[in-house]
């Protein structure tokens, strides 16, 4: 897991955070090594210490002029594109800025970006834990692993204790395709009974598969933001071409 959006900075208004669903049997040693395979394409003067951040590569000036916008846009997109292409799901929660906060957490100190950050957090996983429950072996259970977070680790270690009783949300923005067929179809329970209760905090640089979660973050960000390349990104992320009208205008959780 990985997140994207969740500094005080005025231009983040959505805050994402994105679960990669890996078999670790099966498919993390491939989704390890096609995300280092993708790397052999930055320049090698930055090669040396490089740890990937997609923001970092979409905005640290050192870049510019040495690795070209084509190039770096090319190397987010292979990215985000790597869990349609390795049949790999993912798991998101969206909280736009300033949202309403999750009931119960006004009473433990956290700022208003940090409630916001803890919300998408629990939600993502509550997405992934649905997945295991409908998709996954009988008995199979996940195991979160996710970047240290600055100061907010003391917090977000107790996500997976969320949600041990359904919780079910009441107000639900429409889609385009809800408003077309008259009814709401999206699920709005929030449950987490499959996934271990330790978090896994490790540092970025040490994991490739948070990298590609950080890629789909970023790009969904940019999406939802309505931001230069966001529909191309998020279309990379997705498979496929993606309209604002497929998403709530609000709080949205999921799986895809």
């Amino acid at each position: 897991m990985d997140e994207a959006g969740i500094s005080d900075a005025p231009q983040e208004t959505v805050r994402i955070v994105a679960g990669i669903i890996v078999d670790a049997d099966s498919q993390l040693t491939v989704a390890e090594t096609a995300m280092k395979e993708l790397l052999r394409t930055v320049p090698k003067q930055f090669q040396a210490k490089f740890v990937f951040s997609a923001k970092d590569v979409w905005n640290n000036p050192q870049y510019r002029g040495v690795w070209s916008q084509t190039d770096r846009l090319r190397l987010l997109k292979n990215i985000m594109s790597l869990p349609h292409r390795l049949g790999l799901p993912i798991a998101y929660g969206r909280i736009n800025r300033g949202q309403e906060p999750h009931e119960g957490l006004s009473g433990l100190g956290m700022t208003g970006n940090q409630q916001e950050h803890f919300h998408a957090f629990t939600g993502c996983i509550a997405q992934a834990d649905k997945w295991i429950r409908q998709f996954a072996r009988v008995g199979e259970i996940g195991t979160v692993v996710a970047e240290e977070p600055a100061g907010m680790k003391k917090w977000l270690k107790f996500s997976t204790r969320m949600f041990k009783t359904a919780m079910h949300f009441e107000k639900v923005a429409w889609t385009e395709q809800d408003k077309a067929q008259g009814y709401c179809s999206q699920e709005t329970d929030m449950l987490i009974t499959r996934t271990r209760g330790t978090v896994h905090f490790v540092d970025k640089a040490d994991e490739p598969v948070i990298w590609i979660a950080d890629a789909c973050a970023y790009g969904m960000r940019r999406f939802h933001e309505k931001q230069s390349f966001g529909d191309e990104m998020m279309a990379a992320v997705h498979g496929r071409p993606v309209s604002h009208g497929e998403y709530p205008s609000s709080t949205s959780f999921g799986f895809f």
